[in-house]
């Protein structure tokens, strides 16, 4: 894994860490996330150390587009971290009430450089 990659999970590891807070219980359980499909590499990755970090914790993967994910959590599909692809879908989902406003957390920027 690279470097950003490496960073990435990390920082969306800490993410989870403080999004969760002393809400862990440490008993089996699963943390289910939804996550944009260009996130697949990275939240595996991560998932992996979460699982690592928190013994009794499973984290089960969803990963589709942004607008499906949205979709589905807006029927009811049951969610506990929901990472998109874009802050458009994340306005909307928020304008729903589906996510915690105090939660919402950016994990990422994109820096463009023009030379």
């Amino acid at each position: 894994m690279n470097r950003i990659n490496r960073r990435l999970a990390m920082l969306l590891l800490s993410a989870w860490a403080l999004v969760l807070g002393n809400n862990l219980v440490y008993a089996e359980e699963e943390l289910i996330v939804s996550a944009a499909a260009s996130l697949t590499n990275a939240f595996t990755e991560v998932g992996k150390e979460f699982e690592i970090r928190n013994p009794g914790i499973k984290v089960i993967c969803n990963f589709a587009a942004s607008g499906p994910l949205l979709q589905q959590i807006d029927q009811g599909a049951p969610v506990d971290v929901f990472a998109s692809a874009d802050q458009k879908t994340m306005d909307q989902a928020q304008g729903k009430s589906l996510v915690l406003p105090a939660t919402r957390k950016d994990f990422s920027s994109t820096l463009i450089i023009a030379l």
